[in-house]
């Protein structure tokens, strides 16, 4: 009898331990499918994120590039007006020879706002401000650009947006453009490293 119950009480053990032991694998095994799933979803929003870094880095250097060539357009007619002497387009429009020009650089200078907003929500920290000082260097040479065309012009106003001065309007432009360029080149020094960095720490 003893051994009978010895055999039953093994068997019972025995049976509790096997469905212990499956319930504690059917656990695990829950668990590391979740954990599975949980990383594959951050592996697929970092790349998704890296992507728009990506894009948004591009729009914004391409924004800056296009201020830049519509800048030079407006120069070259100024330059052309100042040298021939010819500023009858002014008639009835201070702005500029060819009011159209200079209304591009307005424009391309308003273009870069739309992919600077996407840094400053994508990140990383140290793009985003650098992407900020290049916005500063951009409107500081719209700026610029306005006293130039102003000073070209018979008795046209001086902008609002800065004290009158007597310094070199061509070369502040010029000074103010080689401040884009630097700034560019810092800003795509700095979003190169954080896109390696961000691909390579996934």
């Amino acid at each position: 009898m003893d051994d009978a119950m010895a055999t039953v009480g093994a068997a019972v053990i025995g049976l509790v331990a096997g469905g212990g032991s499956a319930l504690l694998s059917g656990v695990l095994a829950y668990k590391a499918g979740r954990r599975q799933v949980k990383d594959q979803g951050l592996v697929a929003h970092r790349q998704w994120l890296c992507q728009q870094r990506q894009e948004a880095y591009v729009a914004y250097l391409d924004a800056c590039n296009a201020f830049v060539g519509a800048l030079d357009e407006c120069v070259l007619s100024l330059s052309t007006a100042e040298v021939t002497n010819d500023f009858s387009l002014y008639d009835g429009a201070v702005e500029c020879v060819d009011v159209a020009i200079y209304r591009s650089v307005e424009i391309r200078d308003g273009d870069v706002d739309h992919p600077l907003g996407r840094i400053l929500m994508l990140g990383t920290k140290e793009v985003s401000e650098q992407a900020t000082s290049l916005r500063l260097n951009v409107r500081a040479t719209l700026h610029a650009l306005a006293h130039l065309t102003n000073a070209l012009i018979p008795d046209a106003p001086t902008p609002s947006d800065r004290e009158p001065s007597s310094g070199d309007w061509w070369s502040e432009v010029e000074s103010a453009k080689d401040r884009i360029f630097a700034g560019q080149s810092k800003f795509a020094t700095l979003a190169h490293a954080a896109l390696t960095e961000f691909r390579f720490t996934s």
